[in-house]
């Protein structure tokens, strides 16, 4: 796809183009800043001091490429009155927003497979009042504010298996954090996975304890529908000797 023929096309008048300084290529001819340079044919770790970097355009941590190409640059011209931006990066708040559409799709996904969606957490009674005014694709949203109870008390993750309707085993428990959730859930006879995303997510994703307790480790929430689908059929429903009128089934039915 031309990008600039679409840019052109949008703005209803054609991109300019000039030739660069330094190298045989054309730029934007009122881009604030050009910097040209050329490969070297070398390649070079993302992150040399760790395994770990931010992706420009979401903002979590993410794996850092081993080996990218490595540039030489060659010229950095600029327009008149260019304006050079001194606040780089995204902010937590781009994060939050790109990721409503993201994690309503797959909650939409969920529900379509058959899975009650519960959205609990740690948060005041307005931030549950807000969640719900977006209207998410969820059975029920709730926050410990309003339950008056919050992780990791195990009152809390007896109200969220309550709300979920259905046997500790087929009810998914997904968090980052070990002791304010993982541990608690699993302890309260959910199934639990942990997921790689926040500070606590990627500082204790590794942990033995983590590894060894959580029943699925995912990096992201666009997993969980593999996980529902690959659960395959409920076995078939039978009474429990603690609670007759409970049923134990394998396959996830609650989230």
């Amino acid at each position: 796809m031309d990008e600039l023929a679409v840019a052109g096309a949008l703005a209803g008048a054609p991109v300019e183009l000039t030739d660069c300084r330094t190298v045989a290529a054309e730029c934007v001819a009122h881009a604030e800043y050009v910097i040209e340079g050329e490969l070297l044919g070398e390649l070079a770790p993302e992150n040399p001091q760790g395994p770990y970097a931010t992706p420009e355009f979401l903002g979590y941590q993410g794996r850092a490429h081993p080996a990218l190409p490595s540039v030489r640059v060659t010229a950095i011209t600029d327009r008149e009155g260019a304006i050079f931006q001194t606040v780089s990066g995204p902010g937590h708040e781009q994060s939050v927003l790109l990721g409503f559409g993201m994690e309503s799709a797959v909650l939409a996904r969920l529900r379509e497979l058959g899975v009650r969606v519960v959205v609990a957490g740690n948060g005041t009674a307005k931030a549950g009042e807000l969640l719900r005014a977006l209207d998410l694709p969820a059975d029920l949203v709730a926050t410990s504010g309003e339950w008056g109870v919050a992780p990791p008390d195990p009152e809390f993750f007896a109200r969220v298996l309550d709300a979920s309707g259905a046997d500790p085993r087929a009810t998914l428990y997904v968090g980052a954090h070990p002791a304010r959730g993982l541990f608690p859930a699993k302890s309260s006879g959910l199934r639990a996975a942990h997921i790689r995303r926040g500070a606590a997510g990627y500082w204790w994703a590794d942990h033995p304890d983590v590894v060894e307790t959580a029943d699925f480790h995912v990096s992201a929430l666009t997993e969980l529908p593999g996980l529902v689908e690959g659960a395959g059929p409920a076995e078939p429903p039978e009474p429990t000797e603690e609670a007759p009128g409970r049923t134990r089934v394998r396959a996830l039915r609650a989230l």
